[in-house]
């Protein structure tokens, strides 16, 4: 979340981050931290709500030194095509992909999501929300917004560049779907 990533400054802040948006006990936190951000933020780490408002935080805390990328969204069908247009919205600087490609790719399964429902297991490979042609990812860039997936390269550092597919880039998508 900073510069910096292993300096004292870029672990606070991911601490905060941590304290604000999940469950883990207060009592594995500074008291002292604790304090200072419960003075200025409420805890939210429940619902879609909660999601939206940790990814406001990043977006005005740390927009150029921080990522919301979600990770294959279909696994577990939380999310809405209506909500990954909300967190891009909320947070353009920090959300802008999602992991389409899970796991080893190497193996039988490809990605290893050999679920029953279409829409929550792996096609090709290629998580439901890319692979389907017309689906998520097709209407996200149809939209023209500069929304990558597998492979997402981050940067780590200001001088560092993002790279993402071609749809982040403003090409043509160079991607083969697969019907599912």
């Amino acid at each position: 979340m900073t510069d910096h990533p292993e300096s004292a400054d870029a672990l606070k802040a991911s601490n905060q981050f941590e304290y604000l948006f999940s469950n883990r006990d207060q009592n594995l936190f500074d008291p002292t931290d604790v304090a200072a951000w419960s003075a200025k933020d409420n805890r939210a780490y429940s619902n879609r709500d909660d999601a939206r408002t940790a990814l406001k935080w990043l977006e005005t805390n740390y927009p150029k030194t921080s990522y919301g990328i979600l990770n294959h969204p279909s696994r577990k069908t939380v999310y809405t095509i209506s909500d990954i247009r909300d967190f891009n919205n909320i947070a353009p600087d920090v959300v802008f992909g999602l992991e389409g490609m899970p796991g080893n790719q190497m193996e039988p399964d490809r990605g290893g999501l050999n679920l029953s429902n279409p829409k929550n297991r792996t096609h090709g490979g290629s998580d439901y929300m890319i692979a389907k042609l017309g689906g998520t990812w097709d209407a996200l860039l149809g939209e023209g917004r500069r929304f990558g997936t597998s492979p997402i390269q981050i940067r780590t550092s200001r001088s560092a560049k993002i790279a993402c597919t071609p749809a982040d880039t403003g090409q043509a998508s160079t991607r083969r779907t697969i019907r599912g």
